[in-house]
């Protein structure tokens, strides 16, 4: 006798008995087809096809009791679950070919069966349109940006492009560094499409002002690269535009513009503290210095106001201005006036001292453009 044998076959046919017996087990369903097609870049079409897994003739197309769809973007975010119909996107705010996850899942009483296929996004570009002001003050570290943005996607089933609505979400950074010098880069990241930096506040900024220090010493200008890197969702950013900005140091043609712009401001904001009409006054610089130690301005200024008609009084009035190199702290002191402006002046319970506040610094390029004049007259 045998018994090894008998005792193996017949564990087998009660293996095969139970399984008839119990029906099907959760891998006796399978998906044996899945297929995510686009009707557009907006609507997903999904088609999906069940079997069962038979013990004895192999598979037989079945339909489940329930069919549930779940879409997923290249975050894992649900876009979509329900049951299954076409599906509309959001294609226009998705990334460049983002990944999409469809998964169909089939319930045949207390089984299920799931599976899954993948698609994407719509082709898509971005252009942009960047100003970027750098420097905005005197030690090189403040600018501010202003980036236009345009996205674009490849028309469904051709080669061309169409323009789409600003897609939400895009976000990048400024990469900045002395030319020839993209190692010692600072990335500058931006939310929003225009603002205001400051340098000293990234990573490796000593290392960008050594550099940018050492060629102003060495030539009296730098030139300084800002490269505009911006994505769409899920998508990694690539570099769009790059905008080169020259920095030097102001020579005395540009200290005396540069005071003259600060006058202006200060005249101004002490003529509307006067209560005197612009047309009817006059501002001159006398004299006038620099201290680099310090970064200030000091002006002896004279202002001069009325007396335009025959009848009309003459009043004058001469103190001295302090402002910072970057506008910030402006002051003025009177010293001496006519008695007709000092009479003026304290009926209008003005302050020897007045406060002027902060006044807005010219860029270099703003400097440029302007000409120094001997006195500004409204």
């Amino acid at each position: 006798m045998h018994p090894g044998p008998v005792i193996k076959g017949w564990s087998l046919l009660v293996a095969g008995l139970a399984m008839l017996v119990s029906g099907c087990t959760n891998d006796a369903y399978v998906v044996t087809r899945l297929d995510v097609l686009h009707d557009g870049w907006d609507t997903l079409n999904v088609r999906v096809a069940f079997a069962r897994q038979q013990l004895v003739g192999g598979q037989r197309l079945t339909t489940p009791d329930t069919t549930h769809v779940l879409l997923f973007n290249a975050a894992y975010d649900t876009l979509y679950a329900g049951p299954l119909a076409p599906i509309g996107i959001a294609d226009k705010r998705m990334g460049d070919r983002e990944a999409l996850m469809v998964e169909v899942c089939g319930t045949f009483g207390r089984h299920t069966v799931c599976e899954q296929n993948s698609t994407q996004a719509s082709p898509k570009r971005l252009r942009v349109a960047s100003d970027i002001s750098y420097p905005d003050d005197a030690a090189y570290t403040k600018g501010h940006y202003d980036l236009r943005f345009i996205a674009e996607r490849q028309v469904f089933g051709t080669d061309k492009w169409e323009r789409i609505e600003q897609a939400s979400g895009i976000s990048g950074y400024l990469l900045a560094y002395v030319t020839d010098r993209e190692a010692q880069s600072l990335m500058v990241p931006f939310g929003t499409t225009e603002g205001r930096f400051d340098l000293t506040a990234y990573e490796g900024y000593r290392d960008f002002k050594y550099y940018l220090h050492s060629t102003l010493y060495d030539d009296r200008e730098a030139h300084v690269r800002f490269d505009v890197y911006a994505g769409f969702p899920n998508n990694a950013p690539v570099r769009l535009a790059s905008v080169e900005k020259r920095v030097r140091e102001k020579n005395d043609d540009d200290r005396v513009v540069e005071l003259r712009l600060f006058v202006e401001q200060a005249t101004e904001v002490l003529l509307d503290k006067l209560g005197v009409p612009n047309r009817n006054a006059m501002a001159y610089i006398d004299e006038w210095q620099f201290d680099a130690r310090t970064k200030q301005y000091r002006a002896e200024m004279e202002l001069v106001w009325g007396g335009r008609s025959f009848f009309g009084s003459r009043y004058e009035a001469s103190g001295i201005l302090t402002v910072m190199e970057d506008g910030t702290n402006a002051e003025f002191i009177l010293r001496r006036g006519s008695r007709r402006a000092e009479r003026y002046w304290r009926d209008r319970r003005l302050h020897p001292t007045v406060q002027i506040g902060d006044l807005d610094a010219p860029t270099l390029e703003e400097l440029e453009e302007a000409y120094p004049e001997p006195a500004w007259s409204w």
